[in-house]
Formats: C-alpha cells, sequence, structure tokens
C-alpha cells in the first residue's frame, strides 16, 4: 500500500514540475518590459532576470510557490497578487465544492433512475467537450432570463455594499469582500447571525450556482445512466431475475460495479468543471479565482502574472482532486488484491 502512495507522490510531483515549466515558458514568452510591470520594483531580482535562462526558472518556481508574483492593477482589485488570491481561494473552494457535490448527487440518483427504469440508455452516446459550451450558454440565458426580462438577479456585488458597516465584513472595493472568521461569506454570516447578509448572499450565489451544476448534472446523469443501463442488461442480472433476485440487491450490483467507473470520469468531468467556474464567475460578477483570472487577462498590462497564478492554483486543485481519486482507486485494488 505504501509503494502505490510514494508512486502517485512521484507521479504529481512530475506534474507539478512539468507544469511550472510550460507556465515558465509562457512567461518567457511575454515582453520582459510587461511582466517588469507586474512585479514593479526589485522584478530583476524577483525573477532573476541577469542569471541565466535555466536558474531564472528556478526563480519562478520559488515564486510560484512562495506567492511571490507582483501586483495586479485589474477592475475588481489593485494590490499584491497573493493578497487577493488569499481573499478569493475560501469563496472559491465553497462555490466549488457546494456546487460538485450537489452536481454528483443529483445526477447519481438520476442516473440509476432512468437507466434502471429505461434499460436501453446504454445506446446513449456521450461527449464531454460540448458541455464547456453548455456552461456559457447556460450563464447567459439565466442572465437574461433573470436580470434581463425580469430585472432580478445577478446582484453587481456578491453582496451589497451596505453591509460593509458590519465589523466582520471588510470591503475592499469593487465587489472583494473580506469576513469573518472562515472568510466564506455563506458561513460567516450564520457564525455573526446576520440573516440580511446571509440572504443577500444566496441571491447573489443561487444563478451562478444553478448555471454551473446544470451542465455537469446533465453529462452526469447520462453517463451515469448508460453505465447502469449496461450493468443492468448484463447476463448475469438477467439469470439473477430469472431466479428472483429481489429489486434492492440488483440495485446493489449495479452500485457496487458502476461507482469505480464513475470515480475514473469525474477526473476530465472535474477539469472542465473548473472550466465552467472561471466562465460562470465572469458572466455573474461572482466573487472568486475565476472571475479575478479573466479580469487579470483583459487587463493584460497590469494582471498578467496575476492570471498566470490564478490559473496555477486552480490547477493545484484539480491536481489535488485527482490526487485524492489515484488513491481511492488504488485503494480499491488493493482491497481487491
Amino acid at each position: 500500500m505504501f509503494n502505490n502512495i510514494l508512486k502517485i507522490i512521484i507521479k504529481y510531483t512530475g506534474i507539478f514540475i512539468s507544469i511550472t515549466i510550460l507556465f515558465f515558458i509562457i512567461m518567457k514568452l511575454i515582453p520582459e518590459n510587461i511582466i517588469i510591470k507586474n512585479y514593479g520594483v526589485g522584478a530583476y531580482t524577483n525573477l532573476g532576470l541577469k542569471y541565466p535562462f535555466f536558474i531564472q526558472y528556478f526563480y519562478f518556481l520559488y515564486d510560484l510557490v512562495a506567492g511571490n508574483m507582483g501586483n495586479v492593477n485589474i477592475k475588481i482589485y489593485t494590490g499584491n497578487t497573493f493578497n487577493i488570491i488569499r481573499i478569493l481561494l475560501p469563496e472559491t473552494l465553497e462555490f466549488i465544492i457546494i456546487s460538485f457535490l450537489a452536481s454528483l448527487a443529483i445526477s447519481y440518483k438520476l442516473g440509476l433512475y432512468i437507466g434502471i427504469k429505461y434499460k436501453n440508455t446504454n445506446k446513449i452516446n456521450v461527449n464531454i467537450f460540448p458541455f464547456l459550451v453548455l456552461y456559457l450558454i447556460t450563464g447567459l440565458i439565466f442572465l437574461t432570463i433573470f436580470n434581463g426580462l425580469l430585472g432580478i438577479l445577478p446582484f453587481e456585488y456578491i453582496i451589497s455594499s451596505r453591509f460593509s458597516d458590519y465589523s466582520w465584513i471588510r470591503y475592499t472595493g469593487y465587489g472583494i469582500f473580506i469576513t469573518r472568521p472562515t472568510d466564506i461569506i455563506l458561513f460567516d454570516s450564520i457564525i455573526n447571525g446576520n440573516y440580511s447578509v446571509l440572504i443577500s448572499y444566496i441571491k447573489s450565489f443561487i444563478m451562478p450556482f444553478m448555471a454551473l451544476i446544470i451542465p455537469s448534472t446533465i453529462y452526469l446523469t447520462m453517463y451515469i445512466s448508460r453505465l447502469t443501463s449496461t450493468e443492468y442488461n448484463k447476463d448475469y442480472l438477467k439469470i439473477g431475475f430469472i431466479r428472483g433476485l429481489y429489486e434492492n440487491d440488483y440495485i446493489k450490483h449495479i452500485k457496487g460495479n458502476i461507482n469505480f467507473e464513475i470515480i475514473h470520469e469525474l477526473r476530465p468531468v472535474f477539469i472542465l468543471f473548473i472550466g465552467g467556474m472561471i466562465i460562470i464567475s465572469y458572466i455573474y460578477s461572482y466573487m472568486n479565482i475565476g472571475e479575478f483570472i479573466v479580469y487579470s487577462f483583459l487587463s493584460y498590462n497590469g494582471g498578467f502574472m496575476g492570471a498566470i497564478y490564478g490559473i496555477f492554483i486552480l490547477i493545484v486543485i484539480v491536481l489535488i482532486f485527482n490526487f485524492i481519486i489515484d488513491l481511492i482507486i488504488r485503494g480499491k485494488k488493493y482491497v481487491l488484491h
């Protein structure tokens, strides 16, 4: 078991290094004056620009790991890059975890039901890549209906700036909030007993949340229903039906056999889910790293290194997710052997 974990750690260490090298190459393709402008005073020292190309990579690697990625001057924030990522990361993680788990829970129930009820859904062809476009379409449809036609939602900011008078909320401008004690508005509003803030936040949360989970849920439902149908139609289950196998028994068999396949499929789904979060966050001005990345790229001169660092953080989240999946898969194999 320890050898399996060690192999996984070595694998992800190699992936991590490869990603940092790729980012370094991208950075070197950008005009040097832009990079220096992002860093400000001390750019040559921080980036090691006076050293050979190979040595500069290690300066860049240190900057990535330490969060020393200069400054940004964009629409939603002006200041140190690390500080804005630190502010946005808790809200980002909350949005990802709640949305992804909701999508998985809904699609699992629906997929099982559809696969068992209709029994021939194994013929459905499921292609994951169009769903990235569906995130954009879903977001724009909701935006049009609720904001354009009904005149409600989403609000301009994640919560109203009028709540900045509360001692546990600090308003930094352009919808960026720091709350205490967790830095997650949903939890902090409950902890501090400010339900007007909670209601305001939920109103701004519900539309991006729905726009994010709908495409993921549609894809996973189709995928799980296909797996369920395939298992349902296998010979061993047909024999079980003939012998009077109870419904709960064959559902248990089906769940046991499809769960392992679902775990594998969560890898590409999660990657596209993160891409969808970036799109949805920008459409709804929803405070998290996804929105920050888009604005950083739009403000190229003052935000390029911020965008690089934001993408790096999201990739680290994806790597951690995949690392956990690998541990689960290897653990199951270990138990089976």
